[in-house]
């Protein structure tokens, strides 16, 4: 299906933008001015601190979802005229009387200054940066914790909170005890699978020989380990909030049509199409081609509504790292 072509494409081009925005935050707070900052808050165990030297760098990153928003919908429009243009272009005759007020009436564009758009944006935004402190508290403070426990220098804590930003506390705490691992030459470090493989035969070698690997070896391994977690950390928001943004924005885009065309919401449907292979939910595998009508919800198995895929307001085990999108078609 074309249409369902295009959505994934569109989807597509906005998770690497969202992606690669989120790295650019992760590569600005790991600087050397960064963490002079954060060796200033493990210095004074000032957990608000360091997490206000990470909100600082993060407001370039929320920038993001706006932009994106914006673009989507944008791009909804446009696609969405051609078939109102070819659908509705009798019953638009019959309202307006001349052929120039009729492409008049098509030819309008997605409004980013419209009160409910600009609340939806706005709401985009919270809703992470709410869910990313939340986590992020939990991380720096588990950071932060272990590294007063070992006796670390307050450049050694500042580098614990560093290598936790980004990462969820349960993320965290899977590089620390990776690294515990590697100390005590133990092989569960080679059942890791998020580990540098280049590193096995060091590893193996160490276990064989009944060696303990160097700090400066743990050290490497410990970072390359932190760098892959940090990116699938990575590609989780970025497929979860890219998907967000294109569900809402793509309805926000319908809405401003009904409002601005004067369409009836019983005209068009909406059906939820899931991406069917083997990391499909068994939720989403039994919505997919749900059809309702207008704005109304589908309805998950377990009876909880969804209002498109990726709702916010709906349970995390039915929208993180969903790749459902929905299609609109004119009755």
């Amino acid at each position: 299906m074309r249409a369902l072509s295009d959505i994934n494409g569109l989807m597509e081009r906005e998770r690497v933008l969202l992606r690669s925005s989120f790295m650019r935050f992760l590569r600005r707070v790991r600087t050397p001015s960064v963490l002079a900052q954060l060796t200033q808050g493990a210095r004074r165990d000032n957990l608000e601190g360091v997490l206000s030297v990470v909100g600082d760098h993060l407001e370039e990153f929320l920038e993001a979802f706006p932009r994106s928003f914006a673009r989507v919908a944008d791009a909804e429009i446009k696609r969405a005229r051609k078939s109102l243009r070819l659908k509705h272009l009798s019953r638009l005759v019959e309202k307006i009387a001349k052929v120039g007020e009729l492409n008049a009436a098509l030819d309008f564009t997605f409004d980013p200054n419209d009160e409910r758009a600009a609340g939806l944006m706005d709401k985009l935004k919270l809703d992470f940066l709410t869910d990313f402190n939340a986590k992020q508290t939990k991380a720096v403070r588990s950071a932060l914790a272990q590294a007063l426990r070992d006796g670390d220098s307050y450049k050694s804590a500042a580098r614990a909170i560093c290598d936790s930003i980004g990462l969820t506390e349960t993320q965290w705490q899977a590089v620390n005890n990776y690294r515990t691992l590697l100390t005590n030459s133990s092989s569960e470090a080679l059942q890791r699978q998020l580990r540098d493989r280049r590193f096995d035969s060091t590893v193996t070698n160490a276990i064989t020989r009944g060696d303990i690997l160097s700090d400066d070896q743990v050290d490497r391994m410990v970072d390359s380990y932190t760098q892959r977690m940090l990116a699938f950390r990575a590609d989780t928001i970025a497929i979860t909030e890219s998907h967000r943004v294109l569900s809402a924005a793509r309805r926000e885009a319908w809405e401003q049509m009904v409002d601005q065309l004067g369409l009836d919401e019983n005209e068009f449907t909406r059906t939820w199409n899931a991406t069917e292979d083997e990391r499909t939910r068994d939720a989403h595998e039994a919505m997919n081609g749900q059809t309702v009508r207008g704005f109304e919800p589908y309805t998950a198995p377990s009876g909880e509504t969804l209002n498109y895929p990726g709702d916010p307001e709906a349970s995390p085990e039915l929208t993180v790292r969903c790749r459902c999108v929905e299609t609109y078609s004119l009755s």
